[in-house]
């Protein structure tokens, strides 16, 4: 009986795209107009992260402290020690900002092309440095409603140990990525447009 355990229109299955800008904190990141669609273009300075292997994922992972009494062998009550926000895919479009993004780390520098002499060929070049990078990001999804759902994390950086493999015929090029929250969880929001 469907209509009395469950709703299995609730059951939903799917993609995600995710969107990045970069962090600010003198001009913080703002949700995109309510007006745009699902799948719809942010515009500028959201940025797509484009193709994926295996699609994104959004963890939540909470550690707790048991708050225990001699009397009772279950603890009485626990409390939050940490809680942590992950967005993480292995990004499959190799380009220069898809680098930036996975390594955390660099500036990009594009080179015009010049006939010389010397001739110089148009060029994007990621200097690494010592810095983390921080980004805003919203992982888009289609609700129950086939409207967007929006969850909205201000303030990210990605800093993990990334693996890139280069293989003649074996697969494609792929680049971890885990974005981790560096703001306070108040500031997470999940917006499902009905």
């Amino acid at each position: 009986m469907p209509g009395t355990l469950y709703n299995p229109n609730n059951v939903v299955i799917g993609l995600a795209v995710l969107w990045l800008q970069p962090y600010d904190p003198l001009n913080l990141p703002l949700m995109p107009d309510d007006s745009i669609p699902l799948w719809g273009d942010f515009g500028d300075p959201w940025q797509g992260a484009g193709a994926t292997d295996n699609g994104f994922k959004f963890s939540v992972a909470s550690q707790t402290n048991n708050v225990t009494v001699e009397e009772q062998s279950t603890p009485v009550a626990q409390t939050l020690s940490s809680r942590g926000v992950t967005i993480s895919a292995s990004l499959a479009e190799d380009t220069v900002q898809v680098m930036q993004w996975s390594y955390g780390t660099g500036v990009i520098t594009s080179v015009a092309a010049s006939p010389g002499p010397p001739v110089v060929s148009a060029k994007q070049v990621l200097t690494f440095d010592d810095n983390i990078l921080e980004w805003a990001a919203i992982l888009e999804t289609q609700s129950t409603s086939g409207k967007a759902r929006r969850y909205f994390v201000p303030k990210m950086n990605s800093g993990g140990t990334v693996d890139t493999s280069f293989r003649r015929a074996s697969d494609k090029r792929m680049y971890p990525l885990t974005l981790t929250s560096v703001c306070a969880p108040s500031e997470i929001a999940i917006y499902d447009f009905t």
